[in-house]
């Protein structure tokens, strides 16, 4: 199994040991993640065909108003062999130069880029204008050990292999490669990625590497530090970056035993080239968020910040702390209960798992909660996304269109949510949803760049047999053409 997995794996054993004094009952738990971008709200299909595409024969001309049920007209199509070319209306800012055309000469022992006209399989997508973005794929017949970092300048349809030099790993199990990449990117041109081995894979992965160029070229920060103690495993990732690229935390996994998920917490202010120890999981003084499993964190600013996690229904409420000098002290934050459920964060019927809060602005964010009532039978589902327009000192919980699933926002009002075999659409911040389209995939993290040009990684099928497919739309997430992917 993955590393990430099998800490799952250890504190859901843990947790069942813990919960026989709680009513919930035993395995009651969180999905374990299958990939790095928010996999604990994602319902896999049981069908292990790639993805279909789905195109609707129009677009909706507005956002319906609350109990609005009518859905556009689809039909199940063949994927059409070009890419959607509407352009947005923006494009980021300064774009890297271009890359050379072939890929520099590979280091004895790193990871080595897949050569052009190689198929590779997208398992992570995140888009900055219609034509430039990045990725993470794999492709398991010429690197079953590794999965890679990519870059797209023409929409998806092709990408260039952009890895880091990177020690390679050791094989691959059922589960996945024994090096995943967890990358951060902020722009077209700046991403910091770690790679998280996968026990007894014998690499280090003390250091982050970091671009300013698109990958063309990569510099690794220097060593982090592994505290006061010999850790069970250093496994870096997730990393978070505000807009100046300069200021950012990363989370390194430790250790995990006992319903607990040992972390160390990071702070750069110079773009990634060295990191500051801010929590030691040696240090008594900071157990108090060693508790439970951490999807990652989230910050306003320099100071303000959240981490976010689930106790697998161990203890009622979620995991959500706080911090207000740069991440060296943290303290728990209570959410409100939300309406249509006001004792789920008491009752102890419920897990409930928090994903750390996505910031669209210096004031506006959101997060997202799925409790699963394992009570019931068949179990059951909920998610709610919590709002803030004031940088996190208020929480508003919406229920979500959705038992469970992923959402992108746009901005403050512009958001997208996949799940339950459906599209939907937000234009007031999720106090309303329209449903644009049903499919039988599920998007792991929908991507959007404008309010017509959007992407996601949909794939299908039980772990370990995920197949996955790229997919795009021009017109707001209404229909979905099929990107090929390959090398470029």
């Amino acid at each position: 199994m993955t590393h990430k997995s099998f800490i799952l794996t250890i504190l859901v054993c843990a947790a069942l040991l813990a919960a026989c004094n709680l009513s919930a009952v035993p395995g009651a738990t969180l999905p374990a993640p299958t990939q790095p971008v928010q996999t604990q709200v994602l319902t896999p299909i049981s069908t292990d065909t790639l993805p279909p595409v789905v195109t609707a024969t129009s677009a909706p001309t507005a956002v319906p108003t609350a109990g609005t049920t009518a859905v556009p007209t689809a039909t199940l199509t063949a994927a059409p062999t070009s890419v959607p070319t509407k352009a947005p209306t923006a494009v980021p800012t300064k774009a890297p130069t271009v890359a050379p055309t072939a890929a520099p000469t590979t280091i004895p022992g790193t990871i080595s880029r897949f050569a052009s006209g190689s198929d590779v399989t997208l398992t992570q997508v995140r888009m900055f204008s219609m034509t430039e973005g990045w990725g993470v794929g794999r492709n398991t017949a010429l690197d079953p050990a590794d999965e890679h970092v990519l870059r797209t300048t023409d929409g998806g349809a092709t990408w260039r292999d952009v890895t880091p030099a990177q020690a390679r790993g050791a094989g691959s199990t059922a589960d996945g490669p024994s090096l995943q990449a967890e990358p951060f990117f902020l722009d077209a041109a700046r991403a910091w990625v770690g790679f998280w081995p996968q026990p007894g894979s014998g690499v280090n992965a003390n250091k982050i590497w970091y671009t300013v160029d698109g990958g063309q070229t990569w510099k690794t920060s220097a060593a982090l530090s592994q505290g006061s103690g010999s850790p069970e495993f250093f496994a870096p990732g997730p990393a978070t970056f505000l807009p100046d690229g300069k200021t950012g935390w990363l989370v390194v996994h430790a250790g995990v035993g006992m319903n607990h998920d040992y972390i160390f917490v990071f702070n750069t202010t110079d773009g990634g080239a060295n990191w500051n120890l801010k929590v030691d999981p040696m240090d008594p003084n900071k157990g108090n968020i060693m508790s439970c499993y951490k999807s990652g964190l989230g910050f306003a600013d320099a100071s303000k910040g959240w981490l976010a996690g689930s106790c697998n229904g161990v203890a009622a409420g979620v995991l959500l702390f706080k911090t207000a000098d740069s991440g060296a002290t943290w303290s728990a934050v209570s959410l409100p209960a939300p309406s249509q459920a006001p004792n789920i964060l008491t009752a102890g019927d419920e897990a409930c798992g928090l994903q750390p809060p996505l910031f669209v602005s210096a004031k506006d964010a959101y997060l997202s909660m799925t409790c699963d009532n394992f009570t019931q039978t068949p179990a059951t589902s909920r998610t709610w996304i919590y709002v803030t327009a004031d940088a996190g000192a208020t929480w508003t919980p919406r229920i979500a269109p959705a038992s469970k699933g992923n959402f992108h926002f746009l901005d403050a009002s512009q958001g997208w949510f996949v799940g339950d075999g459906k599209i939907f659409k937000t234009a007031n911040g999720g106090q309303t949803w329209a449903t644009l389209t049903t499919v039988t995939w599920v998007g792991a993290q929908p991507e959007f760049v404008s309010a017509s040009a959007g992407w996601a990684v949909a794939f299908s099928g039980q772990a370990p047999n995920v197949k996955y497919a790229l997919v795009a739309s021009a017109n707001g997430g209404v229909s979905w053409a099929l990107i090929k992917t390959k090398v470029k």
